[in-house]
């Protein structure tokens, strides 16, 4: 396994106990996947990271399927998913998801998709508002390891998936993630780290933006467990 050199001490025990090697490469992801990349072309290796292998998105569809789910024993529907971006894997199986969902009749319009990401790494929503099709290669500069990235990947899938739900992009601060980190912890009993968190620092920043209608459902996905970044908090 290919990691950061900042990778928290708690993800790299986890991959480690699941019997991998763990190289630390840096100082971009461009550097590691080049480096999978070239490992998986020599020793006839199968190319599992996330955005160059399909099965990365289409196993966060069922994401969806669990959010349309858990809502429709409740009688509603989403009306909003922001999550937060790096490859960009979970939002391009989010849009999947919800178009299994609207083919199959479940459900009778999209949710509006939001990408989240830091203002530290803004490839996909530099690339939404300045009306790209493919992501806008910049800096990568955030304490949100899991989506600092200088390129989002996926970046064609995801602006076809924002254009054609009505969705958004949005960037959010460092101070403004460890604030909704905190507030996560102390008022939903959910501690994320700051990757995750994203997802919610956007949804306050949308809502003080009046985004929102008092009617509306709104999704903010939860990413990976504070657990994994105990050195941010």
């Amino acid at each position: 396994a290919v990691v950061a050199p900042e990778t928290s001490v708690a993800k790299v025990a986890q991959i480690k106990m699941y019997g991998a090697d763990v190289v630390r490469v840096g100082p971009t992801e461009t550097d590691r996947l080049n480096l999978c990349l070239e490992a998986a072309r020599r020793l006839g290796w199968f190319t599992a990271t996330s955005p160059l292998c399909p099965y990365g998105s289409y196993g966060a569809k069922t994401i969806a399927y669990e959010e349309w789910h858990q809502l429709s024993l409740r009688g509603q529907s989403p009306d909003w998913v922001v999550i937060p971006v790096g490859y960009g894997c979970n939002f391009v199986g989010h849009w999947k998801g919800y178009l299994d969902l609207l083919e199959a009749g479940f459900i009778s319009r999209l949710p509006r998709l939001v990408a989240v990401q830091p203002e530290g790494s803004p490839s996909l929503v530099r690339a939404w508002e300045k009306g790209e099709k493919e992501g806008i290669p910049g800096p990568q500069d955030s304490i949100a390891g899991g989506i600092s990235q200088t390129l989002t990947l996926n970046a064609r899938q995801c602006l076809q998936a924002m254009r054609q739900t009505a969705g958004l992009g949005v960037t959010v601060t460092d101070a403004e993630m460890l604030d909704a980190q905190w507030d996560l912890a102390r008022w939903a009993g959910l501690f994320a780290e700051p990757s995750a968190a994203a997802a919610f620092a956007g949804v306050k920043k949308l809502a003080d933006r009046g985004t929102f209608s008092p009617a509306e459902t709104v999704i903010a996905v939860l990413t990976g467990s504070g657990l994994q970044d105990t050195e941010t908090a």
